[in-house]
């Protein structure tokens, strides 16, 4: 389909509003030659026809615009939503990157300049920020002095972009429904995008939806979003003459998985796009289908040894576990290695922002998918790492939910029946409470206290540091009362802790202003100052070097390089920032958190040392405020600002 540029764009808003015009005086407007102008011309007559708007040019009377003419800037509205101008770094990025996978040849850097109304200067910059996008897919870009720029891309890894650029901008438009009989009914709305066209995804949406009704498949909604997707490109790819010509990495381990349910909805493909699939192309199919298709549950890991379990058993002994987070990850890991031993890979919606809030989890996430690729001989970008971190930080959430929670013990003399008659309303009265203990009066003399923060009881007890209260068996109103005031008690408590971030602050740390060649001097830099002061031993650097090898901890403006913490002999918070921002990963970093840790932290200071953090850069104005700082003082100041 044809797409307006920039100048494009500019000419149909002023025709609309003039009506009638001419080629010598629209060239003049925008400033190219009448030959130019009679080109663009043939891309907005194509359009405009859209819209119910015609073009006509006739000799000595000029170019004159019919229809709608009673509303012209409901039309420019619309035609806008459509082809709007990017005006973000980011966005044009998207763009270029676009108009690249589309063309099997060169562009210059001023025709790109001229499509988006913009300068060379910025277009390098963004060409730059795309290099540094496409390097995680293999890909780089070709400059001839002359010709201009090209992506040098297999056809395997052009879909692999065209897959991420597809599935960000579907994500908040995506809808779905399920049908009666529970299969998925899914459908979006978006106008045409100039890489796949709404029509074609509206028709591979039903396609999938029968097929996977009729083979009694069943495809979570995302897995769904995702095959169609997938799916869409590979029809418009072969339709635009750039159908799969090697055969795919790890084809010869695909075998029988999946292959006739690829054939079967390769067939319905054809037959209803009447559009001819390559042998090559019905594995890629297939590829796509076991990613899609690999959640089935083993329910045998539930109740018995599985070799996935016993090895996560290890992996998890210092982290911490629970079976509900032994089953899931085992029961997630099981599909996964299936799916990753024939390159079948999913993609993550949610990768950056578990990265940046989930470090904990991400992190060890990160220890499993490494000990996994070594034992299984398979590969796991940060997308699966982060489907890790999804089990890992809700084990967490349960833990912290209960230390959040008051441990009670339920004491009463008539006997062990009554105390759980008593301990049932105050469950139902009480549900965010603990109950550790259900006791009669013997038992609570041969019972440890050590993990109980309350006793509620229907006889007087005095035990030192633990408060009671004393009830009848009924449970009176006033009775709930006593309970609810010593509760809301401890949660006031709770809120006046002091801040676990600024303990981590210390004055031997903080810098301002600082310059360095890349982020690798950054970390030397603080890390030398961290083994100085006696906060971290030798090969904290080459530790928190290396764990940036793996992924990237940059996030807009700032970076939280990390060590392993059998490194780290004091627990603290290195700030530094820089005078001019250095690369880092796909950003450009202006200020840099240091975060030593040591094992001995529980877990309740550790969140409450991110849980600050975090309130802290996800304040842009904080995080300017603190850049700007001219002194190592003052940025100490502004760290420590109660007002910040």
């Amino acid at each position: 389909m044809d797409n307006l540029n920039a100048r494009q764009f500019e000419l149909v808003k002023f025709l609309l509003n003039i009506r009638r015009s001419t080629a010598g005086e629209l060239a003049k407007k925008v400033g190219v030659s009448e030959k130019t102008i009679y080109s663009d011309l043939q891309v907005i007559k194509s359009v405009l026809q859209r819209y119910g708007v015609t073009i006509e040019k006739q000799p000595r009377i000029g170019i004159t615009v019919k229809g709608r003419s009673e509303d012209p800037q409901s039309v420019i509205n619309e035609i806008s939503k459509e082809h709007a101008l990017p005006d973000s770094d980011q966005d044009r990025v998207t763009y270029i990157l676009t108009r690249l996978l589309k063309l099997n040849n060169y562009i210059t850097v001023e025709h790109l300049a001229q499509e988006l109304f913009i300068s060379s200067k910025t277009i390098e910059r963004n060409l730059h920020q795309l290099e540094l996008q496409v390097a995680d897919y293999g890909v780089t870009l070709d400059r001839h002095p002359k010709r201009g720029i090209r992506l040098i891309a297999s056809e395997t890894q052009k879909r692999k972009i065209l897959f991420q650029i597809l599935n960000s901008f579907w994500g908040d438009r995506w809808v779905i429904k399920h049908g009666k009989s529970g299969q998925v009914m899914s459908y979006q709305q978006i106008t045409d995008s100039s890489l796949i066209s709404s029509k074609l995804a509206g028709q591979l949406i039903e396609i999938v939806s029968k097929f996977a009704e009729e083979q009694e498949i069943k495809i979570s909604d995302y897995a769904f979003q995702s095959l169609v997707i997938h799916l869409a490109i590979a029809v418009q790819r072969v339709q635009d003459g750039n159908a799969i010509s090697k055969s795919l990495q790890g084809f010869e381990k695909l075998g029988d998985l999946q292959r006739n349910n690829a054939i079967i909805l390769a067939k319905l493909i054809q037959e209803r796009l009447k559009v001819s699939l390559p042998d090559k192309e019905i594995s890629y199919i297939q590829l796509h289908l076991i990613a899609a298709t690999s959640g089935g549950i083993n329910l045998a890991l539930r109740s018995t040894k599985s070799p996935v379990k016993e090895r996560l058993k290890i992996l998890l002994r210092d982290f911490g576990m629970d079976e509900e987070l032994l089953t899931g990850l085992a029961l997630h890991l099981e599909s996964a290695l299936k799916r990753l031993q024939v390159g079948a890979t999913i993609s993550n919606p949610y990768t950056g922002t578990i990265k940046q809030n989930y470090t904990q989890a991400f992190d060890e996430a990160l220890k499993i998918s490494k000990s996994y690729e070594q034992h299984e001989k398979i590969k796991m970008n940060d997308d699966e790492v982060a489907y890790l971190a999804i089990y890992l930080e809700a084990f967490l959430e349960r833990q912290r939910t209960d230390v959040n929670r008051l441990r009670v013990a339920i004491v009463c003399s008539t006997g062990l029946g009554s105390a759980q008659l008593l301990a049932a309303k105050v469950r139902k009265e009480f549900p965010n409470l603990k109950i550790n203990g259900v006791w009669s009066v013997q038992d609570l003399q041969h019972n440890s206290l050590d993990n109980i923060d309350l006793i509620i009881s229907t006889i007087q007890i005095k035990i030192a540091n633990i408060p009671t209260v004393m009830v009848s068996p009924l449970l009176e109103d006033g009775e709930l009362k006593s309970i609810e005031n010593i509760v809301n008690k401890s949660k006031a408590s709770q809120k006046n802790l002091k801040s676990e971030f600024k303990k981590m602050i210390t004055q031997k740390l903080v810098f301002a202003n600082k310059s360095f060649e890349n982020w690798q001097d950054a970390v030397r830099f603080i890390g030398n100052h961290l083994i100085s002061n006696g906060y971290a031993t030798s090969g904290v650097i080459e530790s928190a070097i290396q764990r940036e090898d793996l992924s990237y901890t940059s996030f807009g403006s700032y970076a939280v390089p990390h060590a392993n913490p059998d490194l780290v002999q004091k627990p603290a918070i290195a700030v530094c920032t820089l005078k001019k921002p250095v690369s880092w990963g796909k950003e450009k970093i202006s200020i840099v958190f240091f975060i030593a840790m040591t094992k001995s932290l529980g877990q309740e200071q550790i969140d409450n040392i991110f849980d600050e953090f975090y309130e802290l850069v996800s304040n842009k104005r904080s995080l300017e405020r603190l850049i700007d700082s001219s002194s190592d003082d003052e940025l100490l100041n502004k760290l420590n600002d109660k007002e910040r």
